[in-house]
């Protein structure tokens, strides 16, 4: 992954900026230490690998996290601190990911894996891979020949179906509520409804990573 920029992302601590500090040196590319605030207004024009830090993250839907989730190309990401039940589901949610370490791993471990991470290999257990293909072989097709959802479309309706209102879409994905209400009627066109009901409806159905 040479020309990437490399971020940590964290909250702003003595615990994150050591971190950043022990990866820089091991792993030789510098590392940039951005939080939940003010990663949205990087430049994402340039490719990224992101370490994401969720022991020191709010998560569950947090604007950062939707944010983040939106990308579909020039972002990578690794999953730092997650916890053992993590699941082929929730792995799979995140943009492109490359690997994940849980909170036990030992320094040596985590230097090893972001190596390779770093060299365009995948850090991801035999047993997770096994459980990624299965639940993907499982799930319902976003798409189907006459449906073809973006992925912000997507967002949106995965939102509605968590019962969002749409200035709280719009908050959460950083967009204008007009910009909201334009996603939702292409939307509705798409997968034929007439309301926000059918609506929810036909996304508990027809997305798999709907988190209900």
């Amino acid at each position: 992954m040479k020309n990437m920029d490399v971020m940590l992302l964290s909250t702003s601590c003595i615990q994150s900026q050591l971190m950043k500090e022990l990866l820089s040196e091991s792993l030789g590319p510098s590392i940039t230490l951005v939080n939940q605030h003010t990663f949205a207004y990087h430049d994402w024009n340039k490719p990224a690998l992101i370490l994401v830090d969720l022991a020191n993250l709010p998560t569950s839907n947090q604007p950062w996290e939707l944010y983040l989730r939106g990308f579909k190309d020039n972002i990578s990401t690794v999953l730092l601190n997650t916890q053992d039940s993590i699941s082929a589901q929730k792995l799979l949610q995140w943009p492109n990911v490359y690997g994940y370490f849980s909170h036990y791993e030992d320094q040596e471990t985590l230097i090893r894996g972001l190596t390779k991470v770093l060299k365009g290999e995948h850090w991801i257990p035999r047993s997770m891979l096994i459980e990624m293909l299965l639940y993907l072989q499982s799930i319902k097709p976003i798409t189907t020949t006459s449906i073809e959802l973006t992925s912000r479309e997507i967002d949106v309706l995965n939102l509605l179906s968590n019962g969002k209102s749409n200035t709280e879409i719009a908050n959460e994905l950083f967009v204008s509520e007009h910009t909201i209400k334009s996603h939702l009627y292409k939307a509705f066109k798409k997968i034929n409804v007439k309301n926000r009901v059918q609506a929810k409806r036909w996304a508990r159905c027809h997305l798999p990573l709907y988190d209900g």
